[in-house]
C-alpha cells in the first residue's frame, strides 16, 4: 500500500486528470459506446461486462481511493473527456499504472501528456520507485507511447496462449518498467 494519495486533480498543458467520481458515468458510458476499438478488447479491460461503470466498480474505487491501494483518473481536455488513467499498487512492489483513451481523441498526444502527469505524482509519493505497465503484445502504439515515457521492456507475460497473434486483446502482455 501507497503511504499516501495523490492530488485529486493533476493539470498538464493542455489537460485535466479528475480524480474518477461517479459524475462521469454518462461521459465514461458514451466513450465506451461509441469506441469500436474498445469492443476488441473489452475483455482484457473491462472485464466484457461494463464493470468500468458499475455500481461495484464506483464502491470499490472509492475503497481503493481511501485505502490509498489505486488511484482513478479521468482525463478532460477543455471538459471534453478523453479517457481513463490509473495507478495502482501491486505485492509484487511496483506501482502498475493503465490507460485509455476514446477512440475519437487518440493521435493527439493526450494519452502520452496524460501519463507523463500521472507518473510524475506517482513518483511524488513516498515509496512509489518503480512503475511497471503492461500492454497487449500487437499493441504498438502503446509500447512505443510506454518508451517514450521511459519504461524499458523487461519481458513477456503470456497468461494464456493467444487465440490468434496479433489481434487486439488477445492474452498475452509485454512488460515494461521504469
Amino acid at each position: 500500500m501507497l503511504d499516501e494519495r495523490p492530488p485529486e486533480l493533476i493539470e498538464t498543458e493542455r489537460l485535466e486528470l479528475r480524480r474518477y467520481k461517479s459524475d462521469f458515468v454518462p461521459a465514461v458510458v458514451e466513450a465506451i459506446e461509441s469506441s469500436s476499438f474498445i469492443a476488441d478488447f473489452q475483455g482484457w479491460v473491462f472485464n466484457g461486462s461494463g464493470y468500468y461503470t458499475s455500481d461495484e466498480w464506483q464502491r470499490a474505487n472509492i475503497e481503493r481511493w481511501e485505502s490509498a491501494t489505486a488511484f482513478v483518473f479521468t482525463a478532460f481536455a477543455e471538459d471534453r473527456f478523453v479517457g481513463c488513467f490509473d495507478y495502482r499498487h501491486t505485492l509484487a512492489g511496483p506501482v502498475e499504472f493503465g490507460y485509455w483513451l476514446r477512440h475519437d481523441e487518440t493521435r493527439k498526444g493526450f494519452a502520452f501528456e496524460a501519463c507523463a502527469g500521472m507518473l510524475r505524482a506517482a513518483f511524488e509519493l513516498q515509496r512509489v520507485t518503480q512503475i511497471e505497465a503492461h500492454t497487449d503484445i500487437a499493441n504498438i502504439r502503446s509500447k512505443n507511447l510506454l518508451t517514450k515515457l521511459g519504461l524499458t521492456f523487461t519481458g513477456e507475460m503470456v497468461e494464456n496462449p493467444p487465440p490468434s497473434p496479433g489481434k487486439i486483446g488477445a492474452p498475452g502482455i509485454d512488460v515494461g518498467q521504469i
